[in-house]
C-alpha cells in the first residue's frame, strides 16, 4: 500500500492542471535554454523528465549553475 488514504489520492486527482507546478521540460523549453544547457542543468540538479518545480525555483538553480565552471 503506497500510504495515501482514498480522500488524499481523490484530492491529488481533482486538483486542476492549472494549480500544479510546470515540468522541468515546460519551463526550459519557456525560457529558451539551449539542449547543453537543459542537459547540462537537469544532470547537475538529478531532474528527470517530467519533474515539477516552480519557475522560481527553477530560475534559481539556472542562475546558480550558470555560474559554475561547467556551464560555459
Amino acid at each position: 500500500m503506497s500510504g495515501k488514504t482514498k480522500e488524499a489520492k481523490e484530492n491529488v486527482r481533482s486538483q486542476p492542471a492549472a494549480t500544479l507546478e510546470p515540468t522541468v521540460d515546460e519551463l526550459a523549453e519557456r525560457l529558451g535554454l539551449k539542449p547543453w544547457q537543459k542537459a547540462g542543468l537537469f544532470r547537475a540538479q538529478g531532474w528527470a523528465p517530467g519533474k515539477r518545480v516552480s519557475e522560481q525555483e527553477f530560475k534559481a538553480k539556472l542562475a546558480a549553475w550558470m555560474k559554475g565552471p561547467m556551464s560555459r
